[in-house]
């Protein structure tokens, strides 16, 4: 379960997933959202998918505040965008956007609050689009393509500094 902060803008972090980032990714960030509708006794809870990993970082960062569930459903439906344009198909979690435009975090807290980093500690750092670029980097370039898309510029730039060293 995972939320990629590849941009602070959702639609441009989109666009830099990988190709089975933007697969696989559109299910996790619905499950998360899910997930916060159960926490929060949403109404729309039984219309959602079940909760799963409800102690994840990444769920308890989108059900703290209603600023960081909007986030979460701005890159969702920028993930389903980004599917429909790579592949010419509806990705199946796009069935449950009706429930989950519905925001159900009950927060005083009305800010976007600092991203959370579900990654290994040696990529933390204190901002989160550099941390998650370098585990992109590390971790996933081993299967990363972009269908359609140019792979980021930041992605090409740290390949190519890990393969001077």
């Amino acid at each position: 379960m995972q939320l990629f902060i590849l941009d602070i803008n959702p639609e441009k972090a989109a666009k830099m997933h990988c190709d089975k980032h933007v697969v696989k990714m559109p299910l996790e960030a619905a499950q998360i959202l899910s997930t916060v509708h159960h926490i929060h006794d949403s109404v729309y809870k039984e219309k959602c998918y079940k909760k799963t990993h409800e102690r994840h970082p990444c769920v308890l960062w989108a059900s703290k505040t209603r600023k960081n569930y909007e986030w979460a459903l701005y890159l969702l439906k920028a993930l389903l965008s980004e599917y429909t344009y790579r592949y010419k198909k509806i990705h199946k979690s796009s069935e449950l956007l009706k429930y989950l435009e519905y925001n159900p975090v009950k927060s005083d807290l009305d800010e976007l609050t600092p991203f959370v980093q579900a990654i290994p500690e040696e990529y933390v750092s204190d901002d989160a689009v550099t941390a998650y670029r370098r585990y992109y980097i590390a971790e996933k370039s081993r299967f990363c393509n972009w269908t359609k898309r140019k792979a980021p510029e930041w992605y090409l730039k740290g390949l190519k500094k890990d393969n001077e060293i």
